[in-house]
């Protein structure tokens, strides 16, 4: 499935900003006045939202350029009712000093990534500096002694859920 902007009169691309469900950047072309396409693979059922295509008057100015880099984040907490929801610290208290690893492969190909980092007494973990546009991202935690796996919750951008393995 492709989306494609047909470029306005008068106007240049700047850059295409591909939105959720894996949705991927069909080429920007700053300063150009062809067509843009975002491409999604695969649609997902809560669907794909946030495929923007900015655009600037023609010799304008360009307004900065997206972000190149973003966070990648969660937490590891103790499941208290029962609802496959993390409720917060309240119903849900978090799990200090888990590690929890990130798998990348950086934009455009090349070695695989890994960042480790451990979480934080209520239980949230960060990674900063993930670039934009990375593929194959895996987060896995290494299961805390004395604890059980009962739910794994993915996050926002198309992330999909690599198995629940309750007990």
């Amino acid at each position: 499935m492709s989306i494609t902007e047909t470029q306005p009169s008068g106007y240049e691309n700047v850059y295409n900003t591909p939105g959720s469900s894996g949705a991927a950047n069909g080429g920007n072309n700053p300063g150009t006045t062809s067509d843009s396409v975002i491409t999604i693979a695969t649609l997902a059922a809560a669907g794909s939202t946030g495929n923007n295509f900015a655009e600037k008057q023609a010799g304008g100015t360009p307004p900065p350029p997206p972000p190149t880099v973003t966070t990648v984040s969660g937490r590891v907490y103790v499941e208290g009712n029962g609802n496959t929801a993390d409720n917060g610290n309240g119903t849900d208290p978090g799990i200090g000093g888990v590690t929890v690893t990130l798998r990348y492969t950086p934009p455009g190909g090349g070695a695989p990534v890994t960042a480790t980092t451990t979480t934080t007494a209520d239980g949230s973990y960060e990674f900063t500096n993930v670039p934009v546009g990375a593929t194959n991202l895996s987060i896995t935690e290494t299961q805390p002694s004395g604890y059980e796996n009962v739910y794994n919750t993915p996050g926002s951008s198309g992330a999909a859920n690599g198995g629940n393995n309750p007990g």
